[in-house]
Formats: structure tokens, C-alpha cells, sequence
């Protein structure tokens, strides 16, 4: 099981969700309050949280209560959440990067 949660603005990530759902990944955008349910139940999935944050770390920490053995990726232009991310031991994308070396990431995990 694998989530990957992308922490930014809808509309700057419409484009990467398309690439993201040709590698066979379920894109949804979920509200923040809704996202728990949605994880839980659906795999592997891809969570845009619109306007999170830095509540994202938040969601993870009690994903990871219900889901130890997930993957969780920040994808962010913010860097003290991309710090913050990496100080947790999470996988982080620059945002600025466009999306390219998440992508390639995800292509390797299938």
C-alpha cells in the first residue's frame, strides 16, 4: 500500500494528476476531512489535499497508525515543508521541479 500525499494548490497539479493516473495510479481530490476515509479504503492512491498545508504532517502521522507499512511523498514548493518532511523520514519532490523526478519516481515503484 502506497499513498502519496501532494500538499499544494489544485489547479498548479492539474497536468502531474493526469501523468500520475497514465502510471495506473487513482487520483482524487479529496476535502482534508474526507481524506482519512478515502485512504483507508482506497489503494494505491494519490491525495491531493487543497489547502492543508502543513496539516499534511498531521494526516500522516495518523495514517501511519492505521497503515505502518504505507509510503508517504511530499510534494511541495514550500520548503520549510519539504524541510520538515525530510526531517520525518519522508520521500519529498521540490514542486519547482515540475513534477519529473516524482513521476520517474513512481514509474519505479511499478
Amino acid at each position: 500500500m502506497k499513498y502519496l500525499i501532494i500538499e499544494d494548490c489544485f489547479s498548479d497539479v492539474a497536468l502531474l494528476r493526469v501523468r500520475i493516473k497514465r502510471l495506473g495510479y487513482e487520483v482524487t481530490v479529496a476535502d482534508p476531512n474526507d481524506s482519512m476515509t478515502f485512504a483507508r479504503s482506497n489503494h494505491p492512491a494519490v491525495i491531493q489535499l487543497d489547502g492543508l498545508c502543513g496539516k499534511c504532517f498531521e494526516l500522516i502521522d495518523a495514517l501511519k497508525e492505521d497503515c505502518p507499512d504505507s509510503s508517504y511523498i511530499i510534494f511541495s514548493a514550500d520548503d520549510i515543508i519539504l524541510d520538515n518532511g525530510r526531517r520525518r523520514g519522508l520521500i519529498t519532490f521540490d514542486k519547482s521541479g515540475g513534477g519529473v523526478d516524482l513521476l520517474e519516481y513512481l514509474q519505479s515503484l511499478k
